[in-house]
C-alpha cells in the first residue's frame, strides 16, 4: 500500500492509496542461444531479463566463442533474473602439423587428413632436384602447433625438361 499527498500552494492537501503489486514470480520463456556467439548470447539473455554464466569446453566441431549448450534449456518458463548457464566453445584442440615434405601428392594429403588438417592451395614449382609430384614444402611447416585447418602444399612439377626423340 502505498499514500500519496498532494499539497498546493494555498496549503490545501490531498490523500489517495495505492495498492502496488508486483509479481516477482512471472515467468518468461528463456531465449535459445545454442549456435550464437557469446556476445550476442549474452545481450539476448540481458535483453530478457536472465543473467549469462560461462562455462569454457574444447568443442572440436565448434569454432571458439559459440554456445555449444545452455542450462536451462531454451523455451523453459524462468523468472527474470534466473541465471543461465553457458557453455562456450575454445574452439578444436591444436595439434602439431606434421611432416609431408618429400612425400607424393597422395600420401601427403593422407597423412594430413589422419592428422586432422586439410589440404589447402596446392602449387606447382619446377624442381631439377625433387621428381614431378612430390611435396617440396608445405605452409605452416612440420612441427608447428596450428588448430587443425588447411595445410598449403607446393607440388613438384618436375624439371620442366621436355626430352623428345
Amino acid at each position: 500500500l502505498i499514500q500519496l499527498t498532494a499539497t498546493d500552494s494555498q496549503g490545501a492537501s490531498t490523500s489517495q492509496s495505492f495498492v502496488v503489486r508486483h509479481d516477482i514470480t512471472a515467468r518468461t520463456p528463456l531465449p535459445s542461444v545454442v549456435g550464437a556467439s557469446y556476445a550476442s548470447a549474452t545481450t539476448t539473455l540481458g535483453a530478457a531479463g536472465f543473467i549469462a554464466a560461462v562455462l569454457e569446453e574444447r568443442a572440436d566441431a565448434a569454432p571458439a566463442g559459440q554456445v555449444i549448450a545452455q542450462s536451462p534449456l531454451a523455451g523453459s518458463a524462468q523468472t527474470r533474473g534466473t541465471v543461465v548457464r553457458l557453455t562456450v566453445s575454445t574452439g578444436p584442440a591444436p595439434a602439431l602439423v606434421p611432416t609431408v615434405v618429400g612425400l607424393t601428392e597422395g600420401s601427403a594429403a593422407s597423412r594430413l587428413t589422419t592428422a586432422g588438417f586439410t589440404v589447402g592451395a596446392v602449387s606447382r614449382s619446377y624442381s631439377d632436384r625433387v621428381p614431378r609430384g612430390i611435396v617440396i614444402s608445405q605452409t605452416p611447416v612440420a612441427g608447428a602447433e596450428r588448430v587443425p585447418g588447411a595445410i598449403d602444399l607446393v607440388v613438384s612439377a618436375g624439371s620442366g625438361v621436355v626430352v623428345r626423340l
